[in-house]
């Protein structure tokens, strides 16, 4: 998962996003904006793949003739990513901005005046 940090700013009336994507290349990093088919819901979806610096692990042979296992200690997650975040209904693209910057992807959506929550209890049956 990406780790991700978000907040509403009240004075440019837009929702602020910004991604870790360490290491990731922008051409490597895809940003859609869509429609959930299920439920209607207007999203941002972040995409991409991290690749390891390293190779894949081997053995190598030694100039003696012995097999070498060679290791590498990984800590860092590599493979394909995604994460969604739900955006206004009115959103459209040319709106949203993405940008990326020293391994944090940066995304401002227009979202206008936060409402009121309004939560109601649904009963359990």
């Amino acid at each position: 998962m990406l780790r991700s940090d978000s907040w509403y700013d009240p004075e440019a009336k837009k929702l602020r996003v910004m991604l870790e994507v360490p290491g990731v290349s922008k051409a490597d990093v895809r940003v859609t904006l869509s429609t959930c088919s299920w439920n209607r819901v207007k999203q941002i979806t972040v995409s991409g793949v991290s690749r390891p610096v390293f190779p894949p692990l081997s053995a190598a042979e030694s100039a003696d003739g012995m097999m070498l296992e060679l290791t590498t200690t990984r800590e860092r997650r590599f493979g394909e990513f995604a994460r969604t975040f739900a955006v206004p209904a009115e959103t459209n693209r040319k709106d949203v901005e993405a940008s990326i910057e020293n391994g944090i992807l940066y995304i401002n959506v227009p979202c206008g005046i936060p409402v009121a929550p309004n939560a109601e209890d649904v009963p359990i049956h």
